[in-house]
């Protein structure tokens, strides 16, 4: 669902976006994603604890996301003022 809400927001604005979903921080995202599931619904005590490995593949996923949405932005602020002030 990421993904398609990165892509349909650009859309809105006329942009064109493609996150870049060949980057090893798109798997640690995915990852996570993953990690977060397991901490919110824990189903046992093991659930809630993260090894060292866990904890560097989701800070690479945060970076990803940080990255990704800034370059989203960037591009529909782009798209933005190129379509301001004419009728679409």
């Amino acid at each position: 669902m990421m993904l398609f809400t990165l892509r349909q927001y650009s859309r809105v604005h006329g942009a064109r976006f493609k996150p870049n979903v060949q980057d090893y921080g798109w798997n640690c995202m995915r990852k996570f994603v993953q990690v977060r599931n397991q901490l919110m619904h824990p189903k046992s005590s093991a659930d809630v604890k993260l090894n060292a490995e866990y904890r560097t593949e989701v800070n690479k996923g945060i970076d990803w996301f940080h990255v990704t949405i800034k370059e989203l932005f960037r591009v529909c602020d782009e798209a933005d003022e190129h379509y301001s002030g004419k009728n679409v």
